[in-house]
């Protein structure tokens, strides 16, 4: 009986793992990787190992460090500088007329080597500077904020460009939401990153969970039983794919039920409904206030939900642009506010890396022109 029930057992996970193969090939998961062990490179590393989490913003990079991250489409490496940024070195003063870029891992450039980045291709094209602070961990209008307030802003600039990407800034910093879907917790720490609370009258303050402290690592330690158990899932199965497709399908399913019932699209704030009392603008707003002496341009970045949308029912106003225009009326010094979904004309999935949706090279590109134009 045991014996037949072990067979059994084997049998199973057997065909789990060849329909598992099957449906990544015909790319029917969110997520479609191929196991390490298939691939010509058999060394999977995350890219996570050169981040952390111990600054008043939350995620960050550690200073000098180096990292690779591979996926089936990529394989490159990331080099933090001397104060943590993904960037060249960084002086106090320039004599160069510098620009500051803020925003979130698809500023940071997930997936593409420095010299295929948007501010990268500028630099070489006009030979002015620009400092990057973009950084993945999930940054959104608050940490833009802290990370301006307590590190950017010490550097000498003449420009600010924020950029914001709409799919998450607007929940990044919700408590309510992070805490129902489980993402304020790695390896069953709470993460150390900033959170909204609301007073009253649109106001807000910047709360940390208790129990919650700096974490030299952002994600598992390596050396972690935890950490080697989801290598080695990455590396030798199939069936990770399916087991990290249903995680995040469940993840967003309960983020979105907090948002709005009656969502058009449930990955897309283009279209989607949003309360106007968002904390997204008060931070923003509070940005704006800490850089009144600067340049300041607001950059809307659309993902491949918005993009698809836009190319089936049109360009229109997003329902939140309204609010984000009225910074604009405040004498904030806010001279622009660039919609590049203007500028994606052609097949949304050419702007995104195959097997990861963040910007590609061909998106760099274009979002340089589009910096070059306007602004230089």
């Amino acid at each position: 009986m045991i014996k037949r029930s072990l067979i059994l057992i084997i049998y199973f996970l057997f065909l789990f793992e060849f329909f598992s193969f099957l449906f990544t090939k015909l790319n029917l998961f969110t997520f479609n990787e191929t196991p390490q062990i298939y691939k010509k490179n058999k060394n999977y590393s995350p890219g996570t190992l050169w981040r952390n989490e111990s600054n008043s913003w939350g995620a960050w990079h550690k200073i000098n460090a180096k990292d690779i991250h591979t996926l089936d489409c990529f394989d490159v490496s990331y080099e933090s500088n001397n104060i943590g940024a993904r960037d060249n070195f960084f002086s106090v003063n320039s004599k160069k007329k510098r620009s500051i870029v803020l925003g979130d891992s698809m500023t940071e450039g997930i997936g593409l080597s420095i010299s295929e980045r948007f501010d990268e291709i500028i630099e070489r094209k006009l030979k002015t500077e620009i400092l990057n602070f973009g950084s993945g961990g999930d940054l959104g209008p608050l940490a833009y904020y802290l990370i301006y307030k307590d590190l950017a802003s010490k550097f000498e600039h003449e420009n600010l460009f924020i950029f914001l990407f709409p799919q998450n800034d607007f929940t990044d910093h919700n408590l309510q939401i992070w805490d129902h879907n489980g993402w304020n917790v790695i390896d069953s720490e709470k993460r150390f990153r900033p959170y909204s609370k609301r007073i009253n009258d649109n106001k807000y303050e910047i709360v940390y969970e208790k129990k919650s402290k700096p974490r030299k690592n952002f994600d598992s330690d390596e050396n972690t039983i935890d950490y080697k158990i989801k290598l080695w899932l990455k590396k030798y199965l199939w069936t990770t794919n399916v087991l990290r497709s249903i995680s995040q399908k469940l993840k967003t399913s309960k983020e979105y039920n907090l948002i709005d019932q009656n969502s058009i699209h449930k990955n897309s704030f283009y279209f989607n409904k949003l309360n106007t009392d968002n904390d997204a603008f008060f931070w923003l707003e509070k940005l704006l206030q800490a850089s009144l002496d600067k340049k300041v341009y607001i950059f809307i970045l659309p993902s491949i939900y918005d993009l698809e949308l836009i190319k089936k029912n049109g360009i229109s106003k997003p329902i939140w642009l309204s609010e984000l225009s009225k910074l604009q009326d405040k004498n904030l010094n806010l001279k622009n506010i660039i919609n590049l979904a203007n500028f994606f004309t052609d097949e949304p999935k050419s702007y995104f890396h195959t097997c990861d949706y963040h910007y590609n090279a061909k998106a760099n590109i274009i979002i340089s022109d589009v910096v070059t134009d306007l602004i230089f």
